[in-house]
């Protein structure tokens, strides 16, 4: 198979070795990445929002256009960044082998959920007890003792949005037990297996989303993994991942083969739309309507198998450089967003602006300050090192080094 440089910001990891690059995955991780920040931003201005999922604030005035970007986006990212992490999870297992593989993602993994802990967390902490204390949820004096209702506790005593990390160590480890036990992990499936995995999966995670809505359908904090959501989102990690036993020339379908889906999955979603709003209205521990998990989970994983199939497919030119820098800093914007979006939506709150311009400021200033602090704090620095293993080394200019050189001399 031709050689692939993975996405940082689905494996943070170097290219093993060189070979070619496509380019439309760059612009993928870039669009991903967004989208997350763009979820994020959101949440605030929902009409309906995420059931379990207690915010740092919410806005007295929400809209319905806002309400359905989100949950567009919510559906469906997870499976894609997941999809994306199996498939080249794979690519690696079979350059590295089964025990370097495993040292290799606890270390590249492992790394940045740490730093996520130790240097973020903290701050998206102090930023939800902002919120609490300006909504009248919290006393000030929160601030010191950190003692708030249990139901805000429960809030905040997790993983929050570093639990991707932790779930992908999990399965990473996982196909090392697997390695263990059979050798063949990477041996190409039948056309009819292929489609009976597919299926399976598909009913997993239905069967998943029907006991356990807010897997997806709203949030489940935990310092710990949870069955459910490892169950869940193990089905997008293994697509991909046996999704990288078929030779790339016999998965590059034409465009149209892709756009098709794309097409499906907004159809499958505009039927989605009303019978899981009705859901929200009347949320309950179980899904009563049977259309709303399947639905979901038929959306989720089209759409993502969609967009990662034409990123490989795309025959794309080299991105500009803001793209390829974007891309480069998306590990470190999906890490450090989290408080700046908070700190974004509490200074907006009193300003007498439509919720549309707050939703658009709110993604531009999180965009914008985790760009300049990547280039600040973690392209060249100690942080670089955890994040991506390497520093960026500034590039010299020969041509105006010869003087120094010769004068040197």
């Amino acid at each position: 198979m031709t050689d692939l440089v993975p996405p940082q910001t689905v494996l943070p990891f170097r290219p093993v070795s060189k070979g070619r690059r496509f380019y439309g995955l760059d612009w993928l991780r870039v669009f991903a990445t967004l989208a997350v920040v763009v979820l994020h931003a959101g949440i605030p201005y929902m009409t309906h929002t995420l059931p379990g999922l207690v915010w740092a604030i919410y806005a007295p005035v929400r809209s319905d256009s806002i309400d359905l970007i989100c949950w567009a986006i919510n559906a469906c990212i997870m499976p894609l960044f997941f999809i994306m992490s199996g498939y080249f999870a794979a690519d690696l297992f079979k350059k590295q082998g089964a025990n370097q593989f495993l040292l290799h993602r606890l270390k590249r993994l492992g790394g940045p959920y740490i730093f996520g802990v130790v240097c973020v967390l903290p701050l998206s902490m102090y930023m939800w007890l902002t919120g609490w204390i300006t909504s009248g949820l919290a006393p000030f004096r929160a601030y010191r003792t950190l003692k708030v209702e249990q139901s805000l506790k429960d809030a905040v005593l997790g993983s929050a949005h570093l639990w991707y990390l932790l779930y992908l160590i999990i399965f990473c480890a996982g196909m090392w037990v697997l390695s263990q036990l059979t050798k063949k992990l990477h041996q190409q499936p039948s056309r009819v297996w292929s489609i009976f995995g597919v299926i399976s999966g598909v009913a997993v995670m239905c069967f998943a989303l029907t006991f356990y809505p807010r897997i997806v359908i709203g949030f489940r904090n935990s310092l710990f993994p949870l069955a459910a959501n490892l169950t869940y989102y193990s089905v997008p990690f293994l697509l991909g991942w046996y999704w990288n036993s078929f030779p790339l020339s016999s998965m590059r379908q034409s465009n149209r083969h892709w756009w098709g889906m794309l097409v499906a999955a907004c159809v499958v979603f505009a039927t989605l739309w009303p019978n899981l709003v009705t859901h929200l209205e009347g949320e309950n521990a179980r899904v009563s309507n049977a259309a709303v998990p399947i639905l979901f989970v038929i959306y989720g994983i089209t759409i993502s198998a969609a967009l990662f199939g034409l990123s490989l497919n795309w025959n794309a030119p080299t991105p500009p450089p803001s793209v390829r820098y974007c891309a480069k800093a998306t590990l470190w914007v999906y890490l450090f967003h989290h408080p700046v979006v908070a700190l974004a939506q509490l200074s907006l709150l009193d300003w007498h602006l439509p919720v549309e311009l707050k939703f658009g400021i709110t993604i531009s200033f999180s965009v914008a300050i985790c760009l300049a602090s990547y280039e600040v704090l973690g392209r060249r620095t100690w942080a670089a090192v955890i994040l991506h293993g390497h520093r960026d080394v500034p590039r010299v200019n020969t041509l105006d080094a010869v003087p120094e050189i010769r004068k040197a001399a």
